[in-house]
C-alpha cells in the first residue's frame, strides 16, 4: 500500500468508530510497479487499523482485484501505518 497514490476523500463510521476513506488513483512511482493502473479505496479507522479495502490493479489488459472487509472490531491495538498522513 505504500506505493499507492491516494487521497482522503471522506469520513465514515465503521463499527461505531470514525474512519477515513482514501481513494486510490494510481501509483506514487509507476516505473517501480509491475502494473500500469490502480483504482479503488482504503478505509482506515481513527485507531489506525484498516477496516476495508477494495483495490484493482491492471496491466496489459489483465487485472487483479484485492478486497478486505473487517467483520468485527475487538480489543486489539495497532500502530497507524507509516503511509497514513499525520493530522
Amino acid at each position: 500500500m505504500v506505493s499507492l497514490d491516494m487521497n482522503a476523500t471522506r469520513t465514515v463510521t465503521v463499527e461505531g468508530t470514525t474512519a477515513v476513506r482514501y481513494t486510490v488513483s494510481g501509483f506514487r512511482d509507476p516505473d517501480s510497479i509491475p502494473f500500469d493502473t490502480a483504482a479503488g479505496h482504503i478505509t482506515v479507522a481513527e485507531e489506525g487499523f484498516i477496516a476495508e479495502y477494495n483495490i484493482t490493479r491492471a496491466s496489459d489488459g489483465n487485472s487483479r482485484q484485492a478486497r478486505y472487509d473487517l467483520s468485527e472490531v475487538g480489543t486489539a491495538t495497532v500502530n497507524p501505518p507509516a503511509w497514513m498522513p499525520d493530522e
